[in-house]
């Protein structure tokens, strides 16, 4: 009987050695799935918010990139301008096609402050104001060189100079300003 007694201990051990063991083996299984889970979150999640940093980055290329190719659109007619005053040719029809760029450079500009940041978005501004003042004084020296202007044509041409300095240094600091934004260096 002693063998039979202890085959059956064996059985109610090797049964209960089962059950802890099953029980275990599911409590590991949960743990495990749980950690498998909340480890393809983070996964989704980091990938969500790169994602979204990439097209973001996107849109400030574009948006950076209208601003510029508006401004050069400008600037190529403002020579133009320039070129007819000095060869004493009418320029009205330069202005006018000047004073329209000058707004779509604007609109370019607010473009900017969609999707930042705040410094892309006040260099533009900048450059949109530096912009209309370069052609304000375009305007006064085409005003001037028809006899119609009571100022001096120095004061005039240093005027439109100075001018285009204030509008070449404000595209700079744009480019600027895009360039650590772009590279992730501005908030």
């Amino acid at each position: 009987m002693d063998q039979g007694w202890a085959a059956v201990i064996a059985g109610v051990v090797g049964l209960l050695g089962a059950g802890i063991g099953g029980y275990f083996a599911k409590k590991g299984a949960e743990v495990g799935a749980k950690t498998a889970a909340d480890a393809l979150a983070h996964q989704v999640e980091r990938q969500a918010a790169n994602e979204l940093t990439h097209w973001v980055r996107q849109e400030q290329r574009q948006a950076h990139g209208e601003v510029a190719h508006a401004y050069g659109a400008l600037a190529k007619t403002l020579a133009d301008c320039r070129i007819a005053m000095n060869d004493g040719r009418n320029a009205d029809d330069l202005l006018a096609q000047a004073a329209e760029q000058r707004s779509l450079l604007h609109i370019a500009c607010s473009g900017t402050a969609l999707f930042g940041p705040e410094a892309v978005w006040a260099a533009a501004q900048e450059l949109s104001q530096a912009a209309l003042e370069t052609l304000k004084a375009h305007e006064r020296l085409a005003f001037h060189s028809r006899g119609e202007g009571s100022a001096s044509l120095a004061g005039v041409t240093e005027e439109m100079r100075a001018s285009r300095t204030a509008v070449s240094d404000s595209l700079a600091a744009f480019s600027t300003a895009c360039r650590e934004a772009i590279l992730g260096r501005s908030r």
